[in-house]
């Protein structure tokens, strides 16, 4: 038997058959013309030619690229790149598997993880793996309040999230606040107090986040330690090189925490300094800082605290 397989290549065959490889890089449609002799008991040899029109489909080339949205987890988008295929077996882990084109998953823990495809067409099959590290998620979160604000004046307490973050829940002590991106609040009592911030995203991915602040009186020109008071000064004010800060009482054996915020709050400068009997004094220099309204606060170790407004030229 004498087979003519065009663009094909023979690979076998006999009296009986003949198989034919064929390759190509896309679909396409062979015809081949097949002669064969045929002998018939007392019939001249005869010759028919039959022609046979083949499909030949390229084997699957399989290629997929991963992109991730990070939160509280980590969701991978897999994006299919793989060529002539239909079928398409995905295998995250021991246990999820996916026979979508394109599909998600959402990773709960950190770790190295094996993504593998496995695509299929015609009985061929192409695979490939990709080694993927999750690292530990998280979302910035942040509270956006000055350090030290006043009693009695009204606060503004700013969340700082990215977008998608759906929901907030502030707290101040037992307290539950508006559950808003940026409540207004007035502080009534003086001291430390300690600000929480939870948000969420829709999916239920949260953070909470804390940060203390210290609420401090408009103005004290004194504080009383062990009953007995001790007189504040702070002068030159308006300053502009340096100002000094002087106590005048029972202070023997005595330590300051000596504190400077700008007039939003935030902290500039701080010190400890020791204080002894009678009258004390400590330096604060002010001479790079811009001009504007600062706060002076002033914490003895004994829980005594007094705060004073500074004009810097």
């Amino acid at each position: 038997m004498v087979v003519t397989p065009g663009s094909g290549e023979i690979v076998g065959g006999d009296s009986l058959g003949v198989a034919v490889a064929y390759t190509s890089a896309e679909t396409t449609l062979i015809d081949t013309t097949s002669h064969i002799q045929i002998a018939v008991s007392g019939v001249t040899d005869t010759t028919i030619s039959v022609v046979t029109r083949l499909t030949v489909h390229p084997q699957p080339r399989v290629g997929f690229a991963l992109t991730a949205d990070t939160t509280c987890k980590t969701r991978i988008h897999c994006a299919n790149h793989t060529e002539f295929a239909d079928e398409y077996f995905w295998t995250f882990s021991e246990t999820d598997t996916s026979t979508l084109a394109e599909p998600t998953y959402d990773f709960e823990e950190p770790g190295e993880y094996r993504i593998s495809l496995r695509a299929s067409r015609s009985g061929y099959h192409d695979t490939l793996d990709i080694l993927l590290t999750i690292d530990e998620p998280s979302f910035p979160l942040g509270i956006d309040v000055p350090d030290m604000v006043l009693s009695g004046e009204p606060v503004i307490l700013q969340a700082n999230a990215p977008p998608g973050v759906s929901s907030f829940e502030w707290r101040l002590g037992d307290s539950i606040l508006a559950p808003v991106a940026a409540p207004q609040v007035v502080f009534a009592d003086t001291g430390t107090v300690e600000l929480a911030l939870q948000g969420a995203y829709e999916d239920g991915c949260s953070r909470t986040v804390f940060k203390e602040l210290f609420v401090g009186p408009e103005m004290t020109t004194s504080v009383l330690t062990d009953d007995r008071e001790v007189r504040i000064e702070l002068f030159p004010n308006p300053a502009s090189g340096h100002v000094t800060l002087s106590l005048t009482g029972r202070t023997a054996g005595r330590s300051i925490d000596l504190e400077l915020y700008n007039a939003g709050g935030l902290l500039v400068w701080s010190k400890a300094a020791a204080v002894g009997p009678g009258r004390s004094e400590a330096t604060i220099p002010v001479g790079a800082l811009p001009g504007g309204v600062y706060w002076v606060r002033g914490s003895m170790r004994h829980g005594a605290a007094f705060i004073r407004r500074l004009l810097i030229r």
